[in-house]
């Protein structure tokens, strides 16, 4: 089969919009190390549509419920919620905290801002699901049985890291982007989780730009069952397995710039009517084929493109008769062994 090039992308489908200016409100004070409760101090005013203020300090052994809209939940960089956050409101903003049992978003529309999601050994960081959409600014998720998962869902990461989720081993993965969900992130890290560094399927897609996804348990990457993905200046090193697998039927990613390197295996798998292009980027060093196509996949190598130094003779194979490779310009390839090299 002869692959097209790629021609249009993607723009994460982002339906986190800026909020409106919110009314001033008079703050609540929690002080839970004095017995104040904070799920309280929520409910209170319970079917007004005024914005509520909370300012909340100490440890809260609580499980708190967010069952309105316009709430902003602020801690003071040392409060810590010892349980679950579960957030079903519209317009929320949560700061400068530390939650131990995980948050979780349905049908919500939130923002975090210098958030810690930690040590939720049997369950997820934060669960972003119903057609929700979140984003954190300078969040750290960590020490949980999964990081972020999102399902029909968006989020939004800036200088966020996702890193060692791993208390399931294997079965440990940084983020999950499932059923039609979408993810950007900018800088940060996914990195040093158990299983898969980002995982990404059923009609998803991504958009990375900046990102280290590196030393995770199994592959960087993910990407498949018609998803799509764009990652550009990020560094996907040192993972156990292939840097990045494009697979499933009909997914694709486009790569702009930083490296592939490093990795336990393939830099680039794609298989099963995949593809990739890679455009001013190193696929180096990898202990396997830089790039590698089976079962009708193609790749186009273009740009300042270098794919060398890798661990096997051929640096791009293509398993069988029906993948294909096309390398462009003055893109910097070692030995290939495919029947058809040029789309």
């Amino acid at each position: 089969m002869k692959f097209p090039v790629l021609k249009t992308f993607i723009t994460a489908t982002a339906c986190l919009t800026l909020f409106p200016t919110l009314a001033a409100a008079v703050p609540r004070v929690v002080n839970c190390d004095d017995g104040d409760s904070l799920q309280k101090a929520l409910d209170a005013g319970a079917g007004s549509a005024a914005p509520t203020e909370i300012f909340v300090t100490g440890t809260c052994y609580e499980d708190p419920r967010i069952r309105r809209d316009r709430v902003s939940l602020n801690g003071d960089g040392f409060t810590v919620i010892e349980g679950r956050i579960r957030a079903f409101g519209d317009q929320l903003t949560i700061r400068d905290l530390k939650v131990t049992d995980g948050i979780s978003f349905r049908h919500s529309r939130a923002r975090l801002f210098d958030v810690q999601i930690v040590d939720n050994g049997d369950g997820f960081g934060m669960l972003v699901a119903d057609n929700s959409s979140v984003s954190c600014d300078s969040c750290t998720i960590s020490g949980n049985r999964e990081g972020i998962r999102i399902e029909a869902s968006h989020v939004s990461l800036s200088d966020t890291d996702v890193d060692f989720n791993d208390s399931a081993g294997e079965y440990s993965d940084g983020i999950l982007v499932l059923q039609n969900s979408s993810l950007t992130s900018d800088g940060g890290s996914i990195s040093n989780n158990g299983n898969l560094g980002l995982r990404v399927n059923w009609n998803s897609s991504i958009q990375v730009t900046g990102t280290e996804i590196a030393s995770n348990g199994a592959y960087g990457i993910l990407l498949q069952l018609g998803s799509i993905g764009a990652l550009t200046d990020a560094k996907v090193t040192g993972n156990t397995g292939y840097g990045v697998e494009v697979s499933g039927g009909n997914a694709a990613l486009e790569v702009f710039g930083g490296k592939i390197s490093t990795n336990g295996s393939e830099g680039v798998w794609a298989t099963e009517h995949s593809f990739v292009r890679l455009t001013d980027t190193e696929v180096s060093h990898n202990n396997g084929h830089g790039v590698a196509l089976a079962r009708d996949s193609g790749a186009v190598i273009s740009g300042s493109t270098q794919v060398r130094y890798n661990t096997p003779y051929h640096q791009l194979v293509c398993q069988g008769d029906e993948s294909s490779i096309d390398v462009e310009g003055g893109a910097d390839v070692g030995p290939i062994d495919c029947s058809d090299q040029d789309f």
